[in-house]
């Protein structure tokens, strides 16, 4: 098991071990990278905590990333109108001056500890990340990229079958599952490069009009296959994927395709996993977010109660209010800085502001 006990820019000696006198500057653990998530752990930096934050996404964000980039959030304080990838861009600069180790790729399975001994969080991975406090901000729960229901799918390994574009090979049978903008850039992205490539969609491709009109344009130089069906059966020998079967027209029973493959690649969107954090305890403090465990706090969609508006500014404020409870509970003899950071030299300094 791999135990990550801090930031890859810490010096050896200056993280502690959990004890009693905890420090300020041991990890604060952030669950989830989107926007609340961010903006708390950008909180915790300006408390003078460094932040780690876990996500099951590879890339961070949350839904405004991997579900609606170009989609405009329109109550975003300070902004009419902002699309979802810029707002979570600007975050990220702003979170920058704290240089957060961000821990993607990860899915959090369980919390447990104590302020006094410290905190741990296991991951799908078996990675062990251990801090002084956890702060929840993973909404409804974990988003992974949405599986393959195809008779045979559960016996292929990653040479096979994937979920990551980076992970698919460069050359051979290429075929791509998906009818999104990226499964269409993957596409597009592949049909050079490979021997063949085939775009594989159940649904009306929804990309950019000339994103398909390019699309289209490689069908027709024979570089790309367009198919449009649903794979119901993949077949394999050794652990090595040989052929899909495909059914078109699959409301009225179809016919029954099959193409000899070598790499399966899905990009259909995302999936919310089941299940929640375990030993994640119900919010104790509802004006803090503390849970029941003292040093675990919970922010944003998944703070349950009744009148709550479920809009960004409100999980920015809690946010605010878990990180100011957190250095409460981690380092409470640390000092202090004025509440403004407009005029707290205290706060400017960490931030790299004159």
């Amino acid at each position: 098991m791999t135990h990550i006990a801090s930031h890859s820019a810490f010096a050896p000696d200056d993280v502690r071990t959990a004890t009693a006198n905890r420090a300020p500057r041991d990890p604060i653990i952030v669950i989830g990278a989107g926007p609340i998530g961010l903006y708390a752990a950008f909180q915790v930096g300006l408390r003078g905590m460094r932040p780690v934050i876990v996500d099951a996404l590879p890339e961070v964000g949350g839904q405004c990333a991997a579900l609606y980039p170009e989609g405009e959030i329109l109550d975003a304080p300070g902004f009419p109108a902002i699309k979802a990838a810029e707002l979570i861009a600007r975050l990220t600069e702003q979170l920058s001056p704290f240089d957060p180790l961000y821990l993607t790729s990860r899915r959090a399975m369980s919390v447990w500890g104590s302020v006094e001994s410290g905190f741990s969080v296991e991951t799908d991975t078996g990675e062990t990340i251990t801090g002084a406090g956890v702060i929840f901000a993973g909404g409804a729960g974990a988003l992974r990229p949405r599986r393959l229901a195809a008779k045979g799918a559960e016996g292929l390994g990653p040479k096979a079958l994937g979920y990551a574009p980076e992970a698919a090979p460069e050359a051979g049978r290429i075929a791509i599952v998906g009818a999104g903008p990226t499964a269409v850039e993957t596409a597009l992205a592949f049909a050079s490069a490979s021997e063949t490539t085939a775009l594989i969609h159940d649904a009306p491709l929804s990309a950019a009009p000339a994103r398909i009109d390019a699309l289209h344009a490689e069908a027709r130089l024979n570089r790309l296959t367009l198919i449009e069906g649903e794979v119901t059966r993949i077949e394999s020998a050794d652990g090595r994927l040989t052929a899909i079967d495909v059914v078109t027209d699959v409301a009225s029973g179809g016919e029954t395709l099959r193409y000899d493959l070598d790499y399966l690649l899905v990009q259909a969107g995302l999936e919310l996993i089941q299940g929640g954090l375990t030993g994640l305890e119900p919010i104790r403090d509802p004006r803090t977010g503390e849970t029941a465990t003292p040093g675990v706090f919970i922010t944003g969609d998944a703070v349950e109660g009744e009148g709550r508006p479920p809009v960004v500014a409100a999980g920015f404020a809690e946010a605010v209010r878990a990180a100011e409870a957190m250095q409460d509970r981690v380092a409470p003899d640390a000092p202090r800085a004025l509440p403004h950071t407009a005029s707290s030299p205290m706060l400017r300094a960490r931030l790299g502001a004159a």
